[in-house]
């Protein structure tokens, strides 16, 4: 991820202004009502953003900036205090010296594409990057095989001990997406449909519009059904 620091740093200067107008656009004075929030997310960069596609399982540059505002994944990791808490995953446990982890996935999760989020659309998602190599996909390089008990639980095998509840926070290649279109697109009909500039996954906003090489590259909308409110 190193060669990519210098770049990154540059476009986060140029997003900063663009959000920070949306930060504002409530009340002008304490004694106004604030108005509601921008539901409208646009990135006005200085170099291209989705320059390494748009699927989540092999994107590895800048388009990291738009991936983690539309993709989520199992836990989410806060450097402030160098600890692991939970995303889409509400707990997780480790046994086996760390060999096998179980993880309880969290409840009334829907993609953008409109299905449900369970341990069977968790294990396609992670079995699809694993199979595809590309991006940062080692993170899940332990992973042997990976068992779905029931609709919210996924259980890991790992052929070496790992901490894989870290591992499974990254910000590259361990998003959780749907594997499929909204009109059910699969295979290389579903990374076309990826790549044409739209997305699978759980956040907070979902793609609206790519502007491919203009300054208002993407634009993304607030997604409606989102677990978070």
């Amino acid at each position: 991820m190193k060669r990519h620091r210098g770049r990154l740093i540059a476009v986060a200067a140029a997003v900063v202004p663009v959000l920070a107008l949306t930060a504002c656009a409530g009340s002008t004075s304490p004694a106004s009502t604030q108005q509601p929030v921008n539901k409208v997310f646009t990135y006005d960069t200085t170099a291209p953003v989705m320059v390494d596609g748009w699927d989540p399982a092999t994107e590895y540059s800048d388009g990291i900036l738009a991936m983690s505002e539309m993709y989520e994944t199992l836990t989410r990791y806060n450097s402030a205090t160098n600890t692991v808490g939970p995303l889409l995953a509400t707990s997780w446990s480790s046994a086996d010296g760390g060999k096998t982890w179980t993880f309880h996935l969290r409840h009334g999760v829907t993609f953008h594409t409109g299905r449900p989020m369970t341990a069977q659309a968790a294990k396609a998602a992670i079995q699809r990057t694993i199979k595809l190599n590309g991006g940062a996909s080692y993170v899940w390089a332990s992973v042997k095989t990976i068992d779905t008990p029931d609709q919210y639980t996924l259980v890991f095998h790992l052929s070496y001990a790992a901490p894989l509840a870290l591992q499974a926070s990254a910000d590259y290649s361990a998003y959780i997406y749907d594997t499929q279109g909204p009109a059910g697109q699969s295979g290389s009909a579903f990374t076309s449909w990826l790549n044409a500039g739209h997305d699978a996954g759980t956040g907070p906003y979902t793609a609206q519009t790519w502007n491919k090489g203009q300054e208002f590259e993407v634009y993304l909308k607030q997604f409606g059904k989102y677990w978070g409110g």
